[in-house]
């Protein structure tokens, strides 16, 4: 396969130099490219971005699975902070973006990360991918009938714990930003929850789009999943706030935080309807990361 991109976006990310390609065919990377050109002092996703290198920092001999890598942000991030002491597996549904993967990684000389083709769910299954997104087979969008834009591809699923099976890794870290399928995948994963992972960053996405991609599994059984492994669970603050107050986290060094237990979190995920940073961690995350601050959103 050609690899379908048109420039070079080269950043600074946390003090790496990372160089970054942008596909002409992906809508998502053209948004990143523009909102890093236009906007000063952009860091795209930053909390999320800082989070995972401190989580990373935590870490004697990080291996991290980054799920659902796209084009290779934080794989490329990984790869750099982890240079001579971690490894990082960039999982991808979509071989557009694998082939992207796989020149990120020759291009940054990244020697401690690896593309790998998967699409992960809960079992064994045939599911379709298209862009950024999974669907299980009998929920796709329509005939998977190859790999041009904007068509389906039919893919055979496996589960994360098979898949970390067969490579022979055991990851204490996992990054997780599947578009909503996040709770199929986090079903194939409950040994390695259960057993390696320390931590599992997630992206939760709004209950809308987790009954789109995965009929009749929701916020509640997603955070079940992770309460039921040992983990201590946290929804962080200002993921997806405007940039001004978002700055103020990243000025202050630290971040704002909630314990997410099974009394409270249905009343402080009431209001936020779009998708929410949520952390797992095997240790009480300050612990980890130091005092949450104040959320300035609601000072």
């Amino acid at each position: 396969m050609v690899v379908d991109y048109r420039e070079t976006l080269v950043l600074d990310i946390h003090g790496q130099r990372v160089e970054l390609l942008i596909p002409h065919y992906s809508e998502n990377a053209r948004i990143i490219k523009q909102h890093h050109l236009t906007r000063p002092n952009y860091e795209y996703e930053a909390i999320m971005a800082t989070l995972f290198g401190r989580l990373l920092a935590s870490i004697e001999r990080p291996e991290v699975l980054d799920v659902g890598a796209f084009i290779g942000y934080y794989t490329a991030l990984a790869g750099k902070l982890l240079a001579g002491r971690g490894r990082v597996w960039a999982i991808e549904s979509n071989p557009r973006h694998v082939e992207v993967l796989r020149e990120t990684i020759r291009l940054n000389r990244l020697e401690n990360a690896e593309s790998v083709h998967a699409a992960l769910s809960d079992r064994p299954e045939p599911v379709v991918a298209l862009n950024e997104e999974v669907w299980s087979d009998g929920q796709r969008p329509g005939a998977a009938n190859g790999h041009a834009n904007g068509q389906p591809i039919a893919l055979q699923a496996e589960t994360c714990d098979a898949l970390c099976q067969r490579l022979g890794i055991a990851p204490n870290l996992a990054k997780l930003d599947v578009h909503g399928y996040e709770g199929k995948v986090l079903g194939g994963m409950r040994d390695s929850l259960r057993t390696s992972l320390d931590y599992v960053l997630l992206e939760l996405h709004q209950p809308t789009y987790l009954e789109k991609f995965t009929p009749g599994i929701t916020r509640t059984h997603i955070l079940d999943t992770l309460d039921d492994a040992g983990f201590h669970v946290y929804y962080v603050a200002g993921h997806h706030y405007p940039p001004d107050t978002r700055r103020r986290f990243l000025d202050a060094g630290r971040f704002a935080y909630h314990p997410l237990t099974r009394e409270n979190r249905g009343m402080l995920l009431f209001d936020r309807q779009s998708q929410v940073l949520v952390l797992a961690s095997k240790r009480p995350l300050p612990d980890v990361i130091g005092p949450s601050m104040v959320d300035p959103s609601v000072e």
